[in-house]
């Protein structure tokens, strides 16, 4: 039980915490025979990301340290047991709705548009092979603060629930077919992700709650300290960024129908 979830004794609906720990520990799983493992997939990578998004302690028991707290986004990160990799979460409010927020900010089309993190997006599967709501894709993102480029291939899952909250989530895949350029190929692990839950702040406006969960191992010789500053850095220039296009798009008259 390299990762300790067991011993932490959690559970989420569905899925138990030897699950969880069996998805962090064995790595990704490879592309060319992901499809058919992607219900037992995605229900283990929500489970793990409702686990971190919210409460005191991570998915394996371990303490949020706080990284930093600036402007209303509170950053904090937690070992893992099991892996050098650190996980992060970011939580912020953002005066849009849930839905808002994934259309402007997680739906890759419009994010393309604002995030000068983004260096190439391809999608290689559609819903059409993966199912609803689903798809694999190959991320290329710049450097930043001292880190080299890196790149990622990823099952991705962007759905709501019936109360209007927003989750994407989703976990790597080992696809070595994909050409990495001059990027470091990176491994995202279950329980990374973002939850969006709606928030109502008035009769004709909407804000949200952003919990953003990364569980990344960058490759390369990195000291812990340069990710850590690298990752409260890149949080906050997403939110900034993020904020910025959604009152441009408010502004310019998209509406906001809620939750």
């Amino acid at each position: 039980r390299r990762c300790g979830m067991a011993a932490a004794g959690r559970s989420v609906p569905d899925v138990s915490v030897e699950e969880c720990c069996a998805a962090v520990c064995k790595g990704p799983p490879r592309m060319d025979g992901v499809v058919p493992q992607l219900p037992h997939l995605k229900r283990v990578c929500k489970a793990m990301l409702a686990m971190n998004a919210e409460g005191s302690t991570t998915s394996e028991g371990v303490a949020w340290t706080s990284e930093s707290s600036n402007d209303g986004l509170i950053v904090e990160s937690a070992a893992v047991p099991g892996l050098s990799a650190r996980r992060f979460r970011a939580v912020t409010r953002l005066p849009c709705s849930a839905s808002f927020f994934r259309d402007s900010c997680i739906a890759m089309d419009e994010r393309l548009k604002w995030d000068t993190a983004v260096a190439n997006y391809t999608e290689l599967l559609g819903p059409g092979k993966c199912g609803a709501n689903t798809t694999v894709w190959h991320l290329a993102v710049n450097g930043a603060f001292g880190v080299a480029g890196r790149d990622f291939v990823d099952f991705g899952v962007v759905e709501a629930d019936s109360d209007g909250t927003v989750w994407s989530y989703g976990q790597s895949v080992q696809a070595e077919d994909v050409p990495s350029g001059d990027c470091v190929r990176g491994v995202n692990y279950p329980g990374s992700g973002w939850r969006v839950r709606p928030i109502k702040s008035g009769s004709d406006s909407f804000e949200c709650e952003c919990s953003y969960v990364v569980l990344s191992d960058l490759k390369g010789w990195l000291p812990s300290a340069i990710v850590r500053m690298a990752m409260s850095g890149q949080f906050a220039d997403f939110f900034r960024l993020a904020r910025a296009h959604i009152e441009k798009r408010l502004e310019g008259g998209a509406t906001d129908d809620g939750p």
